[in-house]
């Protein structure tokens, strides 16, 4: 299977890997292009992780319609409450336009 790895990073990883149809991102976390975690709280944190993830993503050529699975970290579950909106919304677009067909 081929590889190609996409993008730079301030740690030694790639932000988006594609193993032959699949695209990888690598974790993100709530840093700003300067590589320090922004100011702000979970709400805040959440929106420039899912910027994050969306930079990764276009590196590869897709977008968060192409995203399947999510998996989330938080680093204090009572931060769920604020954070859960944000789930939904990513999982409601892969809920609601279902099965597609390859882009690769």
């Amino acid at each position: 299977m081929s590889k190609q790895c996409f993008g730079k990073s301030h740690v030694p990883l790639s932000p988006a890997v594609r193993a032959g149809d699949f695209v990888y991102i690598s974790g993100q976390v709530p840093v700003g292009s300067d590589g320090l975690v922004i100011k702000g709280g979970i709400a805040e944190q959440a929106e420039q992780v899912l910027q994050n993830v969306k930079a990764a993503l276009a590196l590869a050529g897709c977008t968060m319609d192409d995203v399947v699975k999510t998996t989330v970290w938080l680093e204090d579950a009572r931060d769920f409450g604020t954070f859960k909106p944000f789930m939904q919304n990513i999982s409601r677009r892969i809920r609601q336009r279902g099965p597609r067909s390859n882009r690769a």
